[in-house]
């Protein structure tokens, strides 16, 4: 890995590139390794790489450097990730990278640079600050972002910013949200639902839950409802199995249900168990069948195994397969890791449903945490993540 890093060819191969993204998924590849046991020998490599990291390769190695920050935390690499934050002539994508990347360490000296970056005039590196601020610990940090919230007019940006007052958490915070959710702009009333839902989840906070589910029934715009669905979810509310299970029986909307069993397994009332395993043999939508699928996998029961093969099976879509993959990685039972075997070994079955298979395997049986490559995805704004991140993000289920 660390030679493809260097010089994107094989070892022992011709001289020939191995992909275009080769250096900057090896690099990626090291940061998992690191966390998989790899030695402090990999820091030092990668560190050397930062200090020599041209302009010309700054898009891409730049990113994957910071990607190997945001997994390992190690302290040389974090001084990369300050230089190209204050960069001004950096690539704008490198550049928001390395903006997140500074809640990694959590330096509040820094709070000043980001708090100017937060009122600058580039649209994406506000989103960026926004979303790196969630994740320092300071006194005035909540009413500091209640102000660029009132100031802001950019509406993802505003999003992000009622997710970094979640992150900080407490009841002004909380109080900010629920103002919002009631009566704030109809475009931030989504974002403030799934903020509050971080919120009551952290803090098993009920007054919080009653607000999401208060606001659901007052929504008029139904493109809306997704987010006060996952909401619940996320919050945890027992108090909305009930409607979630009536969503998941009874929405003409395939993405809705989705949302509602997701939210049902978030949540794991058994409660909601009956009502997922109907939905499993009657639903028809590719998209539902997923989140049904992850919902069963997270209460991880063994009767439930075949049903989970069973959508593997049907599914004709890679990207689904993958999905369903990671439902049967958490899923984790006996009659789960006989029917992957299974199915890893058909010869008749699709490639895509056989390396799922592989996949969820791997999830199933490693003994360190999985799916690392959400901490990437996890608090980083989405709209400028390169071709190859996107890629890695949507495929990988490492």
């Amino acid at each position: 890995l660390m030679h493809i890093a260097a010089e994107g060819t094989l070892p022992d191969g011709d001289g020939a590139q191995v992909s275009p993204y080769a250096r900057p998924l090896a690099l990626v590849a090291l940061g998992l390794g690191r966390r998989h046991g790899l030695d402090a020998t990999v820091d030092t490599f990668v560190a050397d790489m930062s200090a020599e990291l041209q302009r010309s390769d700054e898009a891409d190695m730049g990113t994957a450097l910071l990607v190997y920050q945001t997994l390992t935390a190690d302290d040389r690499t974090a001084e990369l990730a300050q230089e190209l934050f204050r960069d001004e002539d950096a690539a704008p994508a490198t550049r928001c990278r390395a903006t997140e990347a500074l809640r990694v360490q959590g330096d509040t000296s820094l709070l000043p640079e980001l708090n100017r970056a937060l009122a600058g005039s580039h649209v994406e590196l506000r989103r960026s600050a926004a979303l790196s601020l969630g994740g320092f610990e300071h006194g005035l940090l909540v009413p500091r972002l209640q102000t660029s919230f009132e100031m802001e007019k950019e509406p993802v940006t505003r999003g992000f910013i009622l997710l970094a007052l979640a992150e900080q958490g407490g009841e002004p915070a909380r109080d900010f949200l629920v103002k919002t959710l009631r009566r704030g702009p109809k475009s931030t009333r989504p974002w403030a639902a799934l903020a509050l839902g971080i919120v009551a989840r952290e803090s098993d906070d009920t007054f919080a839950r009653h607000r999401i589910r208060d606001a659901l029934e007052r929504e008029a715009n139904h493109t809306y409802h997704g987010a006060y669905v996952l909401a619940m979810g996320i919050a945890r509310d027992p108090d909305a199995v009930s409607e979630l299970n009536e969503i998941l029986r009874d929405d003409s909307n395939p993405r809705m249900r989705m949302f509602a069993a997701l939210s049902l397994g978030m949540i794991g009332d058994d409660i909601a168990l009956p009502a997922l395993r109907s939905r499993a043999r009657d639903e028809t939508s590719p998209i539902a069948q997923v989140g049904i699928a992850q919902a069963l996998g997270l209460f991880g029961r063994e009767q439930d195994a075949e049903s989970l093969l069973d959508t593997m099976r049907q599914l004709g879509t890679p990207e689904y397969h993958g999905l369903v993959a990671v439902a049967m990685g958490f899923h984790g039972t006996s009659p789960a890791l006989d029917g992957l075997l299974v199915m890893a070994e058909d010869a008749d079955a699709p490639a895509s449903a056989r390396g799922a298979a592989l996949e969820a395997l791997g999830l199933m049986l490693d003994r360190d945490q999985g799916l690392l490559l959400a901490e990437v995805s996890s608090s980083a704004n989405f709209h400028v993540f390169p071709e190859w991140v996107t890629g890695m993000l949507t495929t990988f289920t490492l």
